[in-house]
């Protein structure tokens, strides 16, 4: 009977853990999550190379960040080899990184407002402003990873604080059904049946046949 319990309480844990790895690694309600302060703003000066970023967050591995730039219609921005504007990737950790867009040599005529898109998530404006000279320009960077930081920590708190507390309510349930087996194992252990076919015991027999003489 002990041996039944322990191995109901075995599978429910093995099943529980696998149900419970198996929705970390599958969040049916994932969208990836495109990270753009708003209103941020990028100067430059004809000539000089300047890097637009954009912080993504992907739900797996294949999907790919777009750049457009908005003037009447949004129009991709053309990276191709003849082109000054490049991309570029760094990936921060799984399925995170910034996608960046370079422009080599700033033309006045890339001053507008860009955006960059993965999937069906569209992030903010960001203001490109280029300037004929130095001395009429402030150079403004805004740093999305380092001001992102925080927000997306949250994220992984509330995760693992819920991983946790479910972890907790399976031990707990777990250490009650061993205690319910050991319950059960020493409320069976301590019956004792007497089979009527059994012949007494020589101590038994001098104490029936002393009665028997009295």
């Amino acid at each position: 009977m002990r041996s039944n319990c322990l191995t109901i309480v075995h599978v429910f844990v093995l099943v529980t853990l696998v149900l419970t790895l198996d929705a970390d690694g599958k969040d049916l309600n994932c969208e990836t999550e495109i990270k753009v302060r708003r209103n941020t703003v990028y100067e430059a000066v004809v000539g000089q190379e300047l890097r637009i970023n954009c912080t993504v967050v992907f739900c797996n591995n294949s999907q790919t960040v777009y750049w457009f730039k908005f003037e009447k219609t949004p129009v991709p921005v053309n990276i191709s080899s003849g082109s000054h504007i490049k991309t570029d990737w760094i990936t921060l950790k799984h399925f995170r990184g910034i996608s960046s867009l370079i422009f080599k040599n700033i033309l006045s005529s890339d001053s507008g407002q860009y955006r960059c898109q993965s999937g069906g998530s569209v992030s903010h404006t960001i203001n490109v402003s280029v300037h004929d000279h130095v001395e009429s320009t402030t150079m403004t960077w805004t740093l999305e990873p380092e001001n992102l930081t925080q927000d997306s920590l949250w994220h992984y708190v509330y995760s693992a604080v819920g991983v946790i507390v479910f972890v907790i309510i399976v031990t707990s349930i777990s250490i009650a059904l061993m205690k319910a087996c050991e319950g059960v194992h020493c409320a069976g252990g301590s019956r004792t049946t007497t089979d009527p076919n059994q012949e007494p015991s020589d101590h038994e027999s001098a104490t029936i046949s002393v009665y028997e003489n009295v």
